[in-house]
């Protein structure tokens, strides 16, 4: 039988900043076209565009008609500081 290790939430939260920290990291190209006002629909594929909202990087608009996806303030605040370290 396999024992999956307990963490307690100090460690379950550091692990989720780190999780995003990588995703930006590996993402900084995407994130930066996001920030400049593109639409990820044109070259992030849905399943990454939903890790990202379920992740709180990005977030739905829903207009009347559509929803526009967007970085969501948390985001912008990981991007802004994150972008610095990145280049």
């Amino acid at each position: 039988m396999i024992r999956m290790p307990r963490f307690t939430k100090d460690e379950l939260h550091f692990l989720e900043e780190q999780s995003i920290a990588n995703m930006l990291f590996f993402y900084e190209e995407e994130m930066r076209r996001i920030a400049e006002g593109e639409r990820p629909s044109s070259f992030l594929t849905k399943p990454l565009i939903r890790r990202f909202t379920d992740s709180g990087i990005l977030e739905r608009n829903w207009g009347r008609k559509n929803c526009k996806v967007t970085l969501s303030k948390k985001g912008r605040e990981w991007y802004n500081i994150h972008s610095e370290h990145l280049t």
